[in-house]
């Protein structure tokens, strides 16, 4: 009241105001409990209200990770599928490379081969010519 009166008044004819009333004791105690408990209940309801908006928030949260979590892992199996197919064809390169150094190896002794060959036969028809000549 000691509030309300300064506004009554501001509002009326700006002279003081004077109020009465009676009071029940047992009513507004009354009155007061349940204003209190009407008070704790309606803080209980915005702490819930709240508690829903942060589970409704994590719950978001952890679908957004799980579907993240899905991608990445499809990601990882996809990758590890192009490892396994590389690593066959790094497989397969190394075979044919060892194939080649082996071939090569082979044709390097069948030149050195022809090479001893030539030079024998040119030696024979050096001595040819040479017994030819000496013959003349």
């Amino acid at each position: 009241m000691s509030h309300l009166l300064p506004q009554i008044s501001e509002r009326g004819s700006r002279d003081d105001v004077t109020m009465a009333g009676l009071m029940d004791a047992g009513r507004i105690m009354a009155a007061r409990e349940a204003l209190t408990r009407t008070v704790n209940v309606a803080r209980k309801m915005d702490l819930m209200k709240s508690a829903e908006t942060i589970l409704k928030q994590e719950t978001n949260t952890k679908k957004h990770y799980v579907r993240e979590s899905e991608k990445i892992e499809h990601e990882i199996h996809d990758v590890d599928g192009k490892i396994l197919e590389l690593e066959e064809k790094k497989s397969h390169l190394l075979q044919d490379l060892e194939k080649m150094k082996t071939m090569h190896t082979s044709q390097i002794l069948v030149c050195k081969e022809a090479e001893t060959e030539f030079d024998e036969a040119n030696g024979m028809f050096v001595r040819s010519l040479m017994a030819l000549e000496e013959g003349d």
